[in-house]
């Protein structure tokens, strides 16, 4: 879980980010993953496109989050298919 809530993974302490903003979870099945925008007040954009509330949206490496005032670069871990390593990089100054 992304958000502002110290229970979140990864933290970030800015009031345009809910307490509990973003899921980013693993479809083992899809061999993908995907992002969620979990009820958050100001909203989430991949590559610039808002994403709909509760609907997941499949991430490709280099994909650019956008929640609150940050941006995060969503970089898929490991070497083989399968991989349930995924990370979340700043991507740099705004």
């Amino acid at each position: 879980m992304i958000g502002r809530d110290e229970s979140c993974v990864l933290r970030i302490p800015d009031r345009r980010v809910s307490r509990r903003h973003l899921q980013i979870a693993y479809d083992r099945r899809r061999d993908t993953h995907f992002a969620l925008d979990v009820g958050s007040a100001n909203g989430v954009t991949v590559n610039g496109q808002r994403l709909v509330r509760g609907a997941e949206q499949p991430l490709d490496d280099g994909d650019e989050i956008r929640i609150g005032g940050s941006r995060l670069r969503y970089a898929r871990g490991g070497t083989d298919a399968g991989s349930e390593q995924a990370s979340a990089l700043p991507a740099g100054d705004q």
